[in-house]
């Protein structure tokens, strides 16, 4: 418990100082935004493309932003990352839209539509078979055979008036939550409308609402041309082996979809995480347009002002102090070995630095020198650093208050 408010204490006197060395920015500020963006992305393989890739992000989060009562709100939610194997990560690319993992359901369809109307249907655009009808059986027992044909007819009527209301209310493109069926298929390719079908997750059917602002329905009889979305191209294009539709919005779009490319999986896997790392941290800025410097500057910083006001507590808390100050320190020394540096001498620069009030002074890992974090564009948003924080001092709080572990698979059975 005293080690606890010791870094209790320690917590305390870092978030003070985080806020007090902080800048506010705009967050229409694209070239600031990009900066975070790379600083982001400059740990992970990203490689020669991560300029390209700190572009995606900003322009992806800035796409989907909407102003509510003078605040910036984004939904995560709306920003889609596809990944596709093939070319190279500066081949990939930001649609302002959405893209669906899915064909084109039949062949004689148009695999191009422009000035699109788009319904969004919640059903299945066929007749439903008896089998379905569970758990009640039903069954038709036809005798003249002359009415066999009378029977499909009326299937094929049932199917036509259900793609004449798709008609009706002038649509030229349909997805549709569940299956269509054949007919209802030839019919549509007949009347030149495009269609796909089983978009079965909720998220990815709701993403094609989003971006094209169509309203989805989920009974034929209720659709008017008011419920069809609008998009200026919706399009069935391949990358690589597969085949998906790419809807492109005519204005500024409820969502927007990052199209990854890369010759690896690996490679594609961790640039989609890092990607969604980058993308969180940007959506942070909303509630908090500041940032910090990088490079250690922020952690060098910190550590000497606990050190410092650590000395006036004269109780055993100052030693827990004074640990968390030095565990403060492991980031900048880290980076230092990382880049085959010495960290022993970085950090000592670091802290003669920081007593001449340089805060923004970090490691440049690409000249191995300490320079002015904030010059070099190497910084990071304060909701960050604040979460970095608070979650290591719940950590190390909840793993101090354990005094003993019990393995139930080795753990004695009482006795009967």
């Amino acid at each position: 418990n005293t080690i606890i408010r010791g870094y209790r204490m320690a917590y305390e006197i870092a978030l003070g100082n985080l806020k007090r060395i902080t800048r506010p920015m705009k967050f229409e500020d694209k070239e600031l935004l990009k900066r975070i963006a790379v600083t982001m992305l400059s740990t992970r393989t990203s490689g020669m493309a991560m300029e390209h890739l700190a572009n995606l992000a900003v322009e992806a989060v800035q796409a989907v932003a909407v102003h509510r009562n003078g605040n910036v709100v984004i939904d995560k939610e709306n920003i889609q990352i596809v990944k596709k194997m093939g070319k190279s990560l500066l081949e990939s690319e930001l649609i302002s839209g959405t893209i669906v993992n899915r064909k084109v359901v039949h062949d004689s369809m148009p695999k191009s539509v422009r000035n699109a109307r788009i319904a969004v249907l919640d059903m299945a655009f066929k007749i439903d078979e008896f089998k379905h009808l569970q758990p009640i059986k039903q069954e038709i027992v036809i005798r003249d055979p002359s009415i066999v044909k009378q029977f499909l007819n009326e299937e094929t009527r049932m199917v036509s008036d259900m793609v004449n209301k798709i008609l009706s209310v002038n649509a030229n493109v349909a997805f549709c939550r569940k299956k269509i069926g054949k007919v209802a298929q030839h019919l549509l390719a007949k009347a030149g409308v495009m269609a796909t079908q089983r978009l079965l997750k909720q998220e990815d059917i709701d993403i094609v609402a989003k971006a094209t602002g169509a309203t989805m329905v989920a009974d034929l009889n209720d659709l008017t041309e008011k419920d069809l979305g609008r998009a200026a191209l919706v399009e069935e294009r391949k990358f690589g082996e597969e085949k998906m539709i790419v809807i492109e919005a005519s204005e500024k779009s409820g969502a927007s979809s990052i199209l990854l490319r890369a010759g690896l999986e690996r490679q594609l896997d961790e640039t989609e995480r890092a990607l969604n790392d980058t993308i969180t941290s940007l959506i942070s800025l909303t509630n908090d347009p500041r940032y910090l410097p990088g490079g250690g500057a922020v952690e060098e910083e910190l550590a000497m002002k606990i050190r410092k006001e650590a000395l006036g507590y004269p109780g055993k808390e100052q030693l827990a102090m004074l640990a968390f100050a030095d565990a403060l320190e492991t980031l900048p020394k880290t980076l230092a070995e990382n880049a085959g540096l010495d960290p022993i001498g970085i950090v000592t620069e670091l802290r003669t630095r920081h007593k001449d009030d340089m805060t923004d002074y970090g490691l440049n890992i690409f000249t191995g020198r300490v320079e002015d974090m904030t010059q070099l564009g190497i910084i990071e948003p304060l909701k960050v650093k604040e979460q970095v924080l608070k979650t290591c001092i719940e950590t190390a709080s909840m793993i101090l208050r354990i005094d003993d572990i019990i393995d139930t698979r080795y753990a004695k059975k009482p006795e009967k």
